[in-house]
């Protein structure tokens, strides 16, 4: 079944897949993430992370939910119904160091 929202010119170029295992050699231009990365437990989390680097060697930007207070995290959970892994700028930083990821980065931040 084909979906009438693809516009024709993208036939062939869209891809279903998930963000831990890309399956595509590192040919990008660049890699974009929004708000997708912080559904997935911390560990699969460290994985996309190192997946969004292979392929675009720092060329990318993820952007991420976070929170900005201890208060706010019991909060956020019940919230952001899809979100897997919840923690502070410093946290996901240190999640990125992990994965070895350079590329550029922003937050949602969860008040």
């Amino acid at each position: 079944m084909r979906c009438s929202i693809v516009p024709p010119r993208s036939v062939g170029r869209l891809h279903l897949g998930s963000a831990d295992d890309f399956r595509f050699r590192p040919l990008v231009r660049c890699v974009l993430s929004l708000n997708a990365i912080h559904n997935l437990p911390r560990a699969r989390a460290i994985v996309a992370m190192r997946e969004i680097e292979r392929l675009s060697a720092g060329k990318a930007f993820v952007q991420v939910d976070s929170i900005s207070r201890l208060a706010r995290r019991k909060c956020s959970k019940s919230s952001v119904l899809t979100a897997e892994f919840h923690d502070y700028p410093d946290g996901w930083l240190k999640l990125f160091g992990e994965a070895g990821y350079t590329g550029d980065y922003d937050w949602t931040i969860i008040a």
